[in-house]
C-alpha cells in the first residue's frame, strides 16, 4: 500500500483546479480514491500524468458540501498518474497495486 503526499499542508484541502502527480510503477495503477469534507459539487479525476486532460473524465462526482465518496480506479501510468480536483476537498489516494503489460 502506497500513500503519496499531495504537496499540501497536512489538514488543509488541496486547491481546486490543481493536479498532483503520484506513483509511476507498472503500466497502470490500481487503487481507491476517496474525497471527504467536500466544499460542494464537483469531480475528481485520476489519469496518466503525460496525457491526462483535466476535466475530460471523472472518477468521483460529489454532489454536495460535506460529502465523503470513494471509488476504485485503474489508471494508465505515463510518467506517473495524476489526481485532479475541480473543487476543494480532502483527497485520500490508496494505491493497492499496479499492472504490467
Amino acid at each position: 500500500r502506497w500513500m503519496y503526499p499531495f504537496n499540501a499542508t497536512p489538514g488543509t484541502k488541496p486547491t481546486a483546479g490543481t493536479r498532483y502527480t503520484l506513483g509511476s510503477q507498472g503500466s497502470a495503477a490500481v487503487g481507491n480514491i476517496t474525497v471527504t469534507d467536500t466544499n460542494g459539487p464537483g469531480f475528481v479525476q485520476v489519469g496518466p500524468s503525460a496525457t491526462m486532460i483535466s476535466g475530460a473524465t471523472s472518477n468521483i462526482n460529489p454532489t454536495a458540501a460535506g460529502e465523503t465518496v470513494a471509488n476504485f480506479f485503474i489508471a494508465p501510468v505515463a510518467g506517473g498518474f495524476d489526481v485532479f480536483t475541480s473543487n476543494e476537498t480532502h483527497i485520500i489516494a490508496d494505491q493497492v497495486g499496479y499492472m504490467t503489460e
